[in-house]
């Protein structure tokens, strides 16, 4: 997501499954090189909300098991504010 003209973005995570993950917030200044940044453990049939620590012009949001071999269904919203 290019994320450069918003004030304040979010991304929610609803893990539908029945397996714990780990969702990550990566930032990058040029669409290529990404940064870890914000991370959490959502589990099972948990919502969380994830919001960068630090700011730079791309975020993505990487996600994978908590145990490895297991899966789960996940939904991802993003959410942002801008001034107009």
């Amino acid at each position: 997501m290019d994320t450069s003209r918003q004030t304040t973005y979010s991304f929610g995570i609803v893990n539908r499954g029945e397996d714990s993950i780990v969702a990550r917030i990566q930032i990058s200044p040029d669409g290529k090189h990404f940064a870890e940044d914000a991370e959490e453990i959502v589990a099972a049939g948990k919502t969380a909300a994830l919001v960068p620590a630090r700011f730079l012009r791309y975020a993505r949001v990487a996600l994978r098991a908590l145990e490895p071999g297991r899966k789960s269904i996940v939904d991802v919203y993003y959410q942002a504010q801008s001034v107009i």
